[in-house]
This record gives C-alpha cells, sequence and structure tokens, in this order.
C-alpha cells in the first residue's frame, strides 16, 4: 500500500521549520533521493510518510491527500 503526499503541505512546512531538502531527508532518517522521488511521485510507504510527518512536526494525516491500495 501507498500513500498519496500533498508536496505543497510538505513545503509549507518545511519552509516554516526552514528546513532544506538534505536536512529534512536526514531528520526523517531518509535518503535525499527518497525525498526526490516521493516530491516527484508524489506517493511513498506509510511509514515514510509518517517519518517526513515528525520530521516536520506534524501528524502524518496533516501531509496525506488520500490512500492508495
Amino acid at each position: 500500500m501507498t500513500v498519496n503526499i500533498s508536496i505543497e503541505k510538505v513545503e509549507v512546512l518545511q519552509a516554516k521549520h526552514n528546513l532544506t531538502a538534505k536536512k529534512l531527508a536526514e531528520i526523517a532518517n531518509i535518503s535525499r533521493q527518497t525525498l526526490s522521488t516521493i516530491r516527484k511521485c508524489r506517493t511513498c510507504r506509510p511509514i515514510t510518510a509518517a517519518k517526513i510527518a515528525k520530521a516536520l512536526n506534524v501528524d502524518v494525516t496533516d501531509i496525506l491527500t488520500e490512500v492508495n491500495r
């Protein structure tokens, strides 16, 4: 299963926390390449979405758009 990520919401939160893509990936414990792929595809595994949300100090539902099955 994958989840759809709102890249716009992630970018707003990233700017709010003054985080570069490199720093966000580092805090979320994912690679910059993974973050780049998520930005292009707008989907990822739920655990990855949770890592990004935690790095941005928000609930995972705050950055999701819908769930794919």
